[in-house]
């Protein structure tokens, strides 16, 4: 096969600058954090030398991904060093040699002014942030987020779109986030109508759009996003109000006309697909470890990390990830339980692949021959969370939140400890 690759379309990288997040969500992992999840139960800040020691190694290597999303289960902004982050990513990305496009996912509640002028530019790569308020509603917003905050988060994020207004900056296109749930669908449209009003007002144009974002088109979106939850029962349930809203709006992807189906059909309990992610997206965690699946909060899919080795060195020439790889295309997950009853192909937000991405995928990385041979035991980075987060209780202080509060890590499910408010 002439032109193989392994950077394919619809490619992404996502990058957690942070692990820390002010705010405690109902959708997202960090709503465990006061449970004892494991991935909060140290603040993990990645460093300016181990995005730019990445940045260096994808430019030396040649490999290249679409999309270059700043975000997982931490708030990006909460990084103390977020802007020389940021500033790294767009002077290596030139005119999309490594990132063909940069996305910011924030909840705004820690955007200072400094950190919003910073964001504004006139680069060569594309941008987008994500403004993600969910709510237009401050009891909506507090029943969602876990927090008071609504006033903040609406206060930060008009200053965004009021800057960008006054200083004609070409980039971040701004996309007003609101994830749809039977909780909030039914402010949709006065959070609609609220945002187009702001951005009039800042002189910037904006327009509406469901199931994804255009990189093409007008300058800033109001983003009605599909939800993504941890039950094909309860994506199910979800899909329904996404759909109903997309109709009473009149909204349809201006990426993926496929997302339309996906989102109306039932829900299949057995994964029986070849998963993009494995060829497509893979996660770096704060703390440098590499996992394939955004959904794998517990690392049970690590293959690497960032402290251990080059990234281009994982993403090739991984041993174990390669095996995987080798499954994974023609549709066997014997070897991965933990991917077995996965539905999340069949989400709005997922990026597909083709059997012929697959192939040039397979061919360019020297796959197509003998099984590669399993590595025995366990490497001690790839250990996956226990289940029920068992463990010496850990004293964790939040100085981020609304009041200062202290949290106790580590215990289980069942003996999970309380908030001590100090």
């Amino acid at each position: 096969m002439s032109g193989c690759s392994t950077n394919l379309p619809g490619s992404y990288l996502v990058l957690e600058v942070t692990n820390r997040c002010p705010l405690k969500c109902g959708h997202c992992a960090v709503a465990e954090a006061d449970l004892g999840h494991p991935h909060y139960s140290t603040i993990e800040h990645m460093s300016v030398g181990m995005v730019r020691e990445l940045l260096e190694d994808l430019r030396g290597s040649g490999i290249r991904f679409d999309n270059l999303v700043l975000f997982w289960l931490g708030e990006p902004l909460s990084n103390p060093n977020f802007v020389a982050i940021y500033e790294a990513v767009l002077e290596y990305s030139g005119k999309g040699e490594i990132f063909g496009k940069i996305e910011v996912h924030t909840n705004t509640f820690p955007m200072k002014e400094p950190i919003a002028r910073a964001a504004l530019n006139d680069c060569d790569v594309p941008q987008v942030w994500h403004l993600t308020m969910d709510a237009i509603r401050a009891e909506t917003f507090h029943i969602i987020k876990g927090l008071d905050a609504f006033e903040k988060s609406q206060k930060q994020s008009l200053k965004m779109v009021q800057l960008k207004g006054e200083t004609g900056s070409r980039w971040p296109k701004l996309a007003m986030q609101f994830i749809v749930s039977d909780v909030n669908a039914g402010e949709a449209e006065e959070f609609v109508s609220f945002w187009t009003a702001a951005f009039e007002d800042a002189g910037l144009p904006i327009a509406t759009t469901g199931f994804h974002v255009p990189v093409d088109g007008p300058e800033n979106y109001i983003y009605l996003k599909s939800l993504d939850c941890p039950t094909p029962e309860e994506q199910e349930r979800q899909n329904a109000t996404y759909v109903d809203l997309m109709v009473r709006l009149g909204l349809h992807s201006p990426v993926d006309p496929d997302a339309e189906r996906r989102v109306s059909e039932d829900i299949p309990r057995e994964l029986l697909t070849p998963c993009s992610g494995f060829f497509k997206s893979p996660t770096i965690a704060s703390d440098g470890r590499i996992t394939m699946c955004t959904r794998d909060n517990s690392y049970h899919l690590v293959v690497g990390s960032l402290k251990e080795e080059s990234f281009s060195k994982i993403w090739l020439e991984n041993p174990l990830l390669n095996r995987r790889r080798q499954r994974v295309a023609k549709g066997d997950y014997s070897e991965l339980p933990y991917c077995e009853t996965c539905f999340i192909p069949h989400s709005v937000n997922y990026s597909g692949i083709t059997e012929d991405e697959i192939a040039s995928f397979l061919e360019a990385a020297d796959l197509n021959g003998p099984l590669v041979e399993a590595r025995e035991g366990t490497i001690p980075w790839a250990r996956p969370y226990p289940d029920d987060y068992a463990g010496k209780p850990v004293d964790q202080v939040y100085e981020d939140r609304t009041g200062t509060r202290l949290v106790q890590i580590g215990e289980s499910r069942e003996g999970a400890a309380g908030e001590v408010n100090v």
